[in-house]
């Protein structure tokens, strides 16, 4: 799998998962939890380290291990 680097230190993989939709996202069904299971673990198993969870979160970055947990845009309280 090709990685990219993002900002100075961060290396990921080249293709990531976006894995919203996986949980009860504006009105779907989820996807069954031990299939959602199986989905992440052959993702990394193919290499993927790149897991898109979230349309928000705060900062930091959640980088845990050998995967990245990253979000569409920065928030940081008291900077708007």
């Amino acid at each position: 799998m090709e990685t990219r680097l993002l900002g100075q230190d961060l290396t990921v993989s080249a293709m990531g998962l976006g894995c919203m939709g996986l949980s009860t996202s504006r009105g779907a069904e989820p996807v069954p939890v031990h299939e959602a299971i199986n989905l992440i673990a052959k993702a990394v198993d193919l290499g993927v380290t790149l897991f898109d969870t979230a349309e928000v979160i705060t900062w930091p970055l959640s980088a845990r291990g050998r995967t990245v947990f990253p979000s569409k845009f920065l928030y940081e309280p008291g900077h708007l």
